[in-house]
């Protein structure tokens, strides 16, 4: 049986799994948000300018959250706002150190896995 193609519209999210594989969460062109799948890197042929295109955004969006750290604090039921800086005298007196194990999986994508799971069955 021949395969079908199918077209890319965008790819919306990206996850790796625990064996290294990555997987994208591809909106179909013609298709609506319920319809999006996550589909293993090698599966997605043609379309290596969308997956250019998501991750050059990622980098961007990264770049942006960690050079405008801001820490909010409540004294006295007035709110301040606290800029992050790395020159405090904390990160010059205690060396950094470099944490080893399992990659950390956030709530939010143990949820979704599960999800995606139950859907699939």
């Amino acid at each position: 049986m021949a395969s079908q193609e199918f077209e890319v519209e965008a790819i919306i999210d990206k996850r790796q799994h625990q064996n290294g594989k990555t997987e994208y969460l591809v909106r179909w062109k013609g298709y609506d948000k319920e319809d999006d799948t996550w589909e293993p890197e090698q599966n997605l042929t043609n379309c290596e300018k969308c997956i250019y295109d998501f991750n050059r955004q990622q980098m961007v969006k990264q770049k942006k959250s960690t050079g405008n750290r801001t820490r909010t604090t409540s004294s006295n039921n007035i709110r301040k706002r606290t800029s992050r800086t790395s020159t405090s005298s904390f990160s010059k007196n205690f060396p950094r150190r470099t944490l080893t194990g399992k990659p950390h999986k956030s709530k939010n994508n143990q949820l979704r896995e599960t999800h995606q799971n139950f859907i699939r069955s």
